[in-house]
């Protein structure tokens, strides 16, 4: 009792207890009425004080983590004080209500009759009894149940403080590192290759199609490199040229050369390129992206067909299927299908059938036209290593980056197709050919049954630098 008591002390409810029962005393003996300010104060501080109270609960169970964040039990238990509990004591209140007014009026009538003409005091002595009990009722609560509210409320401040010291934890690790200085809003994760006028503001496409065309480029392909950037500047695309020879004013007579990209490295493939100009943070608005060599026909391609096709085939990592009768063909699965629109797997006997998981029977495509969505390409420029040159045994490897199935999420698209003329680009030095012997090891593609034979169209090239062109093509065709 002495705890209690000691708590009774310490609550602020039981001195406004004390004024309160002590006004009311006042009040009913000398017939005060309390000011109406007063009353308008208690009132709005009533609805004040409920209202906030159900805000705050409100804001507390949006907080939760789970819908039923203490757990079924004890939701269970309050479901029942809610429902049950307290709907049965508002009735017992009721009920004892009654039977305190039937028995005032009783005892009211009998102080009637035995005393006429003091009716009223009867009256002020239940008043003073009915204040006295509640006086004594409110204080045994008070000290039982404040304390473990404020308990309650403790902890909630404590999980509170929690959620948000979780909530601003995250926050700084999901920052750039070298940013969490900075403010919130000042912080720009991502950026493009659009280029910008010196002064004022761009002008806006309405017709762009947020995705990018890059190509590595030698100038002696050049009018195979027109057709295919004139196609893709046509469909809206943000171009960017790899020039791998280090050869960028000769593109200037072409009426397109100021509305690409250059980026100029001698001797470098288009992995190199990609590794160290195509971060994902970079390339981020881009829908798809186009990974090219320079030695493809367009004249049956449409890149906005194309982007659609693969889009409404779920397609993340794609590439547009070979003409069988022009293109010089490495693996069955890259050959166009007639009447098809797009396929997953190539049939060829003892080799592969419809049981087939692995590649290059399903789920690949071939390293020189490949069209990456935005989520694959950030996967794979994560595998590319800072040493690839070649890119041999990646395509094995594209399976890790297909966000989710690869034989679903890889595919040949034979609605559009191109032409591969596998011209050969980076050789002819002596130094090319011992990188390509350094590097043989790592070739795990399957050796095409017609790499043996020579192409027609390769021996009427010239000689460069004194090296025979068509000895030089057949090594070079198996690089690319």
């Amino acid at each position: 009792m002495k705890v209690v008591w000691i708590k009774l002390a310490m609550n602020p409810n039981s001195y406004a207890c004390i004024l309160g029962l002590v006004w009311a005393f006042i009040a009913n003996r000398w017939n005060f009425e309390m000011p109406s300010i007063m009353e308008g104060s208690i009132l709005i501080m009533s609805k004040a004080g409920t209202g906030t109270a159900m805000f705050s609960m409100g804001i507390f169970m949006a907080l939760q983590e789970k819908f039923i964040a203490c757990g079924t039990g004890l939701t269970v238990i309050g479901m029942v004080l809610r429902f049950i509990a307290g709907p049965a004591a508002m009735a017992i209140g009721s009920m004892l209500r009654v039977c305190m007014v039937t028995f005032y009026e009783l005892l009211s009538f009998r102080q009637r009759y035995h005393n006429p003409l003091h009716p009223s005091s009867s009256l002020k002595n239940m008043d003073c009894m009915q204040s006295f009990f509640s006086f004594l009722v409110f204080f045994i609560g008070s000290a039982f149940i404040v304390p473990d509210y404020k308990e309650k409320v403790s902890r909630w401040k404590i999980a509170d403080s929690f959620q948000n010291l979780k909530f601003v934890t995250c926050k700084n690790q999901c920052r750039p590192p070298g940013s969490e200085s900075l403010p919130d809003g000042i912080v720009s994760k991502t950026s493009n290759l659009q280029m910008r006028p010196l002064w004022g503001f761009p002008k806006n496409n309405e017709n762009s199609s947020n995705n990018l065309f890059t190509l590595a480029v030698g100038i002696k392909q050049r009018a195979i490199v027109d057709e295919m950037v004139k196609k893709f500047l046509c469909s809206n695309f943000t171009v960017m040229l790899f020039h791998y020879d280090g050869v960028v004013d000769e593109w200037k007579d072409y009426k397109w050369n100021d509305h690409v990209i250059h980026v100029s490295a001698r001797n470098q493939t288009k992995w190199w390129f990609a590794k160290r100009f195509l971060h994902p943070d970079i390339v981020a608005e881009y829908n798809y992206i186009f990974l090219w060599d320079e030695d493809l026909g367009v004249e049956n391609f449409d890149p906005k067909q194309y982007v659609s096709i693969a889009k409404s085939k779920g397609l993340e990592i794609s590439q547009p299927a070979l003409d069988t009768g022009k293109s010089e063909i490495h693996q069955q699965i890259t050959a166009r299908v007639r009447k098809s629109i797009v396929h997953r797997r190539t049939f060829k006997p003892g080799i592969c059938d419809g049981s087939s998981t692995a590649p290059p029977c399903t789920g690949w495509v071939e390293m020189m036209a490949p069209v990456f969505s935005t989520a694959a390409w950030r996967c794979v420029w994560y595998m590319i290593q800072n040493d690839l040159i070649h890119a041999w045994g990646l395509d094995y490897q594209l399976g890790y980056c297909a966000q989710g199935d690869r034989m679903k999420n890889i595919g040949v698209v034979d609605a559009e197709y191109i032409v591969h003329y596998g011209r050969p680009t980076l050789g002819g030095t002596n130094e090319n050919k011992e990188s390509s012997h350094s590097n043989k090891r790592d070739h795990i593609l399957e050796e095409p049954s017609h790499s043996k034979k020579k192409d027609p169209r390769l021996e009427t090239l010239p000689p460069v630098d004194g090296v025979d062109t068509a000895k030089k093509s057949q090594t070079e065709t198996r690089k690319e």
